[in-house]
């Protein structure tokens, strides 16, 4: 498919206005905008999707984080994150943690790490779904801290953005001064809180689950000490991935990661072409949350009935796409199918966006709920440009995905090969439910995407390597 025009339009902005070697307070504020300029560029026909959050608003939005700053609290009595004998980080969310019939809520994406490194570890996390406090020595929600920084630069930007040059304020149109100087102010404080844990207890070595985020200050001051800094790959990276897709980093200091531990061969490849900073620092290391999963995995529905399981995300044009295909697919099966939504973890007011296809009979499945254990007992997958369409291949079911300009290169390589089925909209979605399963084996694409039957890294080893490539 090669490159979208967003990500080249990024690029070519970056490249015009120096972006990554400008800075406010010190900080590198290109590193926490770049994210959001892709979107707004990805959905510049649909402005309504483009400024749409999935962060509740008003006093919804006060008591949701007051929810997570009082989670924080139970979590930072123990101590702030530094913990003597935890001189692993992984710097990670609570969105990426799911349930356990124990009781447990590991995060999925850190399984491997976990079993190699556990007594080592400390997860500092930003609790973003709202869980409470899991009590654990190992995970520390931050954001009793994280939030009034976060709070303290929303307020005092108003003031900081009419100091923001001119010169900086061009280079960054059309983001305004105001927000630059919310990133700025936020960053700032973030990576003086950053620096005064690793001063205080340096870790060895830091994970981060999504590298170009809210963690990059974090990110910024483990660089600043040498300390190497591994993403773990957490969900699909296509050729116009802004958060892999980079143009020209800073000689010195930039919040990249030293390296990236991808799910299979495939993403490595990917990377390495669209970017040649990856060149070298990449090394697979399967998805073994899905790996375990497709094991544990494989059982019809109690009741008898087939599923069409459908995957929604947080953008605003898949919602409406999800909820209009679930209502008339649910029209046209008959009560031998059952058909259900599965929102992302992050998507807002679930109950009241599907609540007419809720009342045509269409279940809505628990946004934190495990996907992978559904995955196991439905006849057809489907999503719109979600890792789930990719991920369900290693599954019994079918996977299907209804039409959309965005997919990835891997998606849309899949379909081709017929691997990953096509359909239009709900009417589509039932023709393929009520027809016969496509032929094809799938373990070798199982393997290239998510390292099935590929040894895992030796941790501890790849930590030591990325240090002596510093």
């Amino acid at each position: 498919m090669g490159r979208n025009a967003a990500i080249e339009r990024v690029l070519a902005a970056e490249a015009a206005g120096d972006l990554w070697n400008r800075t406010l307070l010190d900080f590198p504020v290109w590193s926490l905008e770049r994210l959001r300029r892709y979107r707004q560029e990805l959905l510049a026909n649909d402005p309504e999707a483009a400024a749409a959050s999935s962060q509740p608003r008003g006093r919804a939005r006060l008591e949701a984080e007051w929810t997570s700053v009082r989670a924080s609290l139970a979590d930072l009595k123990a101590g702030p994150p530094p913990k003597r004998g935890r001189d692993i980080w992984v710097l990670s969310q609570s969105s990426y943690r799911r349930p356990t019939p124990d009781g447990g809520s590991p995060c999925i994406f850190a399984t491997h790490l976990r079993e190699q490194l556990g007594d080592r570890l400390l997860f500092v996390e930003i609790d973003n779904v709202r869980m409470p406090s899991l009590g654990r020595e190992d995970v520390c929600f931050i954001d009793a801290l994280q939030v009034p920084v976060l709070t303290s630069a929303r307020v005092g930007s108003a003031a900081a953005g009419r100091a923001v040059p001119p010169a900086v304020a061009a280079a960054f149109a059309p983001t305004p001064p105001r927000r630059l100087a919310d990133r700025a102010l936020y960053g700032r404080g973030m990576l003086e809180l950053g620096r005064r844990w690793m001063d205080e207890a340096p870790p060895s070595a830091v994970f981060v689950l999504c590298a170009y985020n809210m963690h990059v200050p974090l990110q910024l001051a483990a660089k600043e000490r040498g300390i190497p800094v591994i993403e773990l790959q957490h969900g699909v990276i296509h050729e116009s991935h802004p958060g892999y897709v980079l143009g020209d980093l800073p000689a010195g200091l930039h919040p990249a990661p030293d390296h990236l531990v991808t799910f299979g061969d495939h993403f490595g490849r990917v990377i390495e072409r669209e970017c040649d900073y990856w060149t070298d620092r990449w090394t697979v290391g399967g998805h073994a949350w899905l790996k375990r999963a497709r094991k544990q995995h494989a059982e019809p529905r109690p009741d008898g009935r087939r599923e069409v399981l459908i995957f929604s995300q947080y953008d605003l044009p898949v919602r409406r796409q999800v909820l209009q295909a679930a209502r008339d697919l649910r029209a046209i099966l008959d009560d031998g199918w059952h058909v259900a939504i599965k929102p992302h973890p992050r998507e807002p007011d679930t109950e009241a966006f599907y609540a007419t296809a809720i009342a045509d009979g269409v279940e809505l499945v628990p946004p934190g709920a495990d996907s992978y254990a559904r995955l196991g007992r439905c006849e057809l997958a489907v999503s719109v440009y979600s890792t789930l369409a990719i991920e369900a291949l290693a599954f019994p079911c079918r996977s299907a995905v209804l039409r959309s300009p965005h997919w990835s290169e891997a998606i849309a390589a899949l379909v081709d090969d017929g691997m990953i089925e096509l359909a239009e909209d709900g009417a589509g979605l039932a023709q393929l439910a009520l027809s016969e399963r496509p032929g094809g084996s799938r373990e070798e694409v199982a393997r290239d995407l998510f390292g099935v039957g590929v040894p895992e890294p030796d941790f501890e080893q790849l930590i030591e390597r990325v240090r002596r490539a510093l």
